[in-house]
């Protein structure tokens, strides 16, 4: 038996709620793992809202679809590095580390410290 056999992979776009909890019901998963996103910064800029609606509202689409689906024991929301305060280490980030973002669009200002 390989992986294929024992994982339904489903490919949509999470930015249609319908299509979302249409393919939550007919797979009847136990646990869901997002990763659907727009992981690139520079493109983020250039579209926001595009950016936005799948990265947040695609989301929340997940999330409500599990809620209503009585199969769902656990969803896994993968995110990026990218929501860490950019310390220019050499080593990864961790949940610990504190967060960055002050605008979820726009390049991050970095204040003077006097």
């Amino acid at each position: 038996m390989n992986l294929a056999d024992l994982v339904h992979h489903q490919e949509g776009d999470v930015r249609d709620a319908g299509a979302v909890a249409s393919a939550m019901q007919a797979c009847r998963p136990e646990v869901v793992f997002h990763l659907a996103a727009q992981p690139l910064v520079r493109e983020s800029y250039r579209l926001p809202l595009e950016t936005l609606a799948t990265n947040v509202l695609g989301t929340a689409h997940v999330l409500e679809a599990g809620r209503h689906c009585p199969s769902v024991r656990a969803i896994v929301v993968v995110t990026t590095d990218k929501c860490y305060d950019n310390r220019e280490w050499v080593w990864g980030y961790r949940e610990s580390d504190p967060l960055g973002v002050t605008t979820p669009t726009a390049p991050r200002r970095r204040q003077p410290r006097w």
